[in-house]
């Protein structure tokens, strides 16, 4: 079993057996709902990032980062709370080289899954790619999936 001062210090051996104190470990703190830390964080997701060097650690959203240890990436999926936001600003001014994913200015509240992706339907979206010496241009068109919404209480013979 590796002790967390190792994983801090990267020179744990990794799940395969593989000396790491020439690889060091990414820590990635993940801050989700708890109904989602089943379905992100399984055994198989934390193996499978082990086998690459990365270390996926659920943090408590409640509590500040700053007692929680020492990450180079912040992932986290949860809607803007005052308290939250709090403990991002704090660890990124004690830490300013960590990468937060999802920067919080960046997040908006999701109020209608209905109505997501209505800029994508129809002819959709077209993307050009960067045009490159002496070729031509890519364009790729980005549109919705198909989506039906079931009203709530629907039946099946609805």
């Amino acid at each position: 079993m590796v002790d967390k001062q190792q994983h801090q210090r990267g020179d744990a051996a990794g799940p395969t057996g593989h000396d790491r104190t020439s690889t060091r470990v990414l820590r990635v703190g993940c801050a989700l709902l708890p109904k989602k830390v089943t379905r992100y964080l399984t055994p198989k997701m934390m193996e499978t990032a082990a086998l690459h060097g990365i270390l996926l650690q659920q943090v408590d959203y409640t509590r500040s980062l700053l007692t929680q240890g020492t990450f180079d990436v912040i992932l986290h999926k949860l809607r803007a709370n005052p308290a939250w936001e709090h403990f991002l600003h704090e660890y990124k001014a004690a830490h300013p080289e960590v990468c937060i994913i999802d920067r919080l200015d960046r997040i908006r509240a999701l109020h209608n899954r209905a109505t997501m992706l209505t800029p994508l339907k129809g002819e959709g979206i077209t993307l050009a790619q960067p045009q490159q010496q002496q070729q031509q241009q890519q364009l790729v068109r980005i549109q919705a999936p198909l989506q039906v919404e079931i009203p709530e209480g629907a039946t099946e013979a609805d």
